[in-house]
């Protein structure tokens, strides 16, 4: 995706908190691809959680985007979390119909028209120390709270599991493919499968 189109389409900028309420999908590596290189921080929920607890981490985390997976969650986001969040100004929903403007692929089809009359893409780079992930707990022993994970955490546990190894590419080819079970929403889904 066109980086500078994301920018302009969902008005998102630097340092933002991109919440996405999803199971693991394609459309999940690519808002997290596209929310990392803009050095955006990731805010992954789970389908399962109710919408007060969408609320909580939204209106913590600050977030100013947000992706719902299905038509039932971005309703349900529509009715019981957005009208006391002030921060998000756009939610997109994965599933809808392209012809429906909060539709994911209604703006993947604009940032294609948009690509073939502009080559330009903007990257910006974030430092190992500046935030990847904010990973809220279940919050059983109270509200959920958020772990901040930055991007030299997330590639020090890759690093770690190629230091396991002789030869990395002993251990995964281009090749292979993997099944992803664990939850993308988790750090531990994220570094082995993401």
């Amino acid at each position: 995706m066109d980086n500078d189109v994301f920018i302009i389409l969902l008005g998102v900028q630097e340092y933002d908190k991109i919440g996405i309420i999803s199971n693991n999908r394609w459309e999940w590596a690519t808002i997290a691809a596209v929310t990392f290189s803009l050095n955006c921080t990731l805010v992954p929920m789970y389908e399962a959680q109710l919408p007060s607890g969408w609320s909580y981490i939204l209106n913590d985390a600050g977030c100013t985007t947000l992706f719902c997976a299905t038509r039932d969650i971005f309703d349900r986001v529509q009715e019981q979390v957005l009208p006391q969040l002030p921060s998000v100004r756009t939610t997109l929903c994965l599933d809808s119909n392209n012809d429906e403007p909060f539709a994911f692929d209604t703006h993947m089809q604009a940032e294609e028209l948009s690509s073939c009359s502009n080559n330009k893409s903007l990257i910006i780079e974030p430092t190992a120390d500046d935030l990847a992930n904010l990973v809220y707990t279940s919050g059983t022993t109270g509200k959920p709270k958020g772990v901040e994970l930055t991007h030299a955490n997330t590639v020090s546990n890759v690093k770690g599991v190629g230091h396991q190894v002789e030869d990395v590419h002993d251990f995964i080819r281009q090749s292979d493919r993997s099944l992803a079970f664990l939850p993308w929403a988790h750090s531990y889904g994220q570094t082995c499968e993401l």
